[in-house]
């Protein structure tokens, strides 16, 4: 009788809990091994590239395995959380008066030494507030994508290097108000970079005001208006949102859209003066009924928005 010849099995694939025990047992070499032979098995396997990332020599790029790790899994607080250390990290600023991130952190292109990311318009170090106003050419809608991912981030793990990105990305949509506090969150988790002390004693010595308004072109002609004339601005969109800002932030005066919102503030006892913003001739009834100390029309002339701040901060 013939015996069948067997077929030679495939190689099998390692499991990454082996690779993991020779990391965490110092063997390194093994590790590396075993993850290599998983990722040429599974070049997607999220895991694998994580700790690939974290065992990659001194040749290879962690960064670029994370950014495989974010193109698979967007979501992966992990790899975002390592990634934005690695990216303010002292090893990936270049020297010279002016420190640049080698890749912005909002789109990850390099900058090639630029203060300037190409791509994004983001300005990716730390300048003057004059140069964050003037910097006309940043795509908003990619850097509020970038903030919303650092937001998640900082739920899942408060770390140094993402309050320092939000400072950035609030920087980069002129909001001064939340930039100021995220900066003051980096520094005292302890990352000093040139110019973060002065950004944060210019910040404080302007009046906080707070915009709550649901209608996004409302606030974005608030929040230029109000920066343009020296304020700290900062922005929410529903009053839940707007109750918990107030609170984090005790600002000096008030912007808001809803009534509901003012008599809110006025039931708990709050003495902040507010403005509320609304359309058609009733606008100044509702603010008198709901506590407001003026009103303004939602559509009415920056100069109208100033003088109104101006007049109720004095006061």
């Amino acid at each position: 009788m013939t015996v069948p010849t067997l077929l030679a099995p495939k190689t099998k694939i390692p499991d990454l809990c082996d690779a993991v025990l020779a990391a965490r047992a110092g063997d390194t070499k093994t590790a590396r091994h075993l993850i290599d032979r998983i990722l040429e098995a599974k070049p997607a396997h999220e895991q694998a590239l994580l700790w690939k990332a974290v065992l990659c020599r001194s040749e290879e790029s962690p960064e670029a395995y994370l950014e495989q790790v974010l193109e698979l899994n967007p979501s992966n607080g992990k790899a975002f959380e390592t990634l934005s250390l690695l990216r303010v990290g002292k090893d990936c600023w270049n020297e010279g008066p002016a420190k640049v991130v080698a890749n912005c952190p909002v789109c990850y292109r390099a900058t090639n030494g630029e203060v300037r990311c190409c791509s994004c318009g983001s300005l990716v170090t730390l300048v003057s507030w004059n140069d964050f106003l003037h910097n006309e050419d940043v795509d908003e809608t990619r850097v509020q994508a970038g903030i919303d991912r650092w937001l998640q981030g900082m739920q899942r793990s408060v770390s140094a290097g993402t309050a320092y990105l939000l400072a950035l990305g609030y920087l980069n949509l002129k909001r001064s108000g939340e930039a100021c506090y995220y900066l003051q969150k980096a520094r005292a988790m302890g990352i000093q970079e040139p110019g973060m002390s002065e950004l944060i004693e210019f910040f404080q010595s302007k009046p906080l005001i707070l915009v709550v308004e649901e209608n996004s072109l409302v606030r974005r002609f608030l929040n230029t208006v109000l920066t343009k004339s020296g304020y700290r601005v900062v922005t929410g969109v529903e009053n839940a949102e707007g109750l918990k800002l107030f609170a984090q932030f005790q600002p000096a005066l008030v912007l808001c859209g809803d009534a509901a919102f003012c008599k809110i503030l006025r039931e708990a006892g709050s003495k902040t003066p507010m403005v509320l913003m609304g359309e058609g001739f009733g606008v100044s009834v509702k603010a008198k009924l709901a506590g407001a100390a003026a009103s303004l029309r939602k559509h009415c002339e920056p100069e109208a928005v100033a003088a109104t701040v101006r007049r109720l901060i004095a006061a």
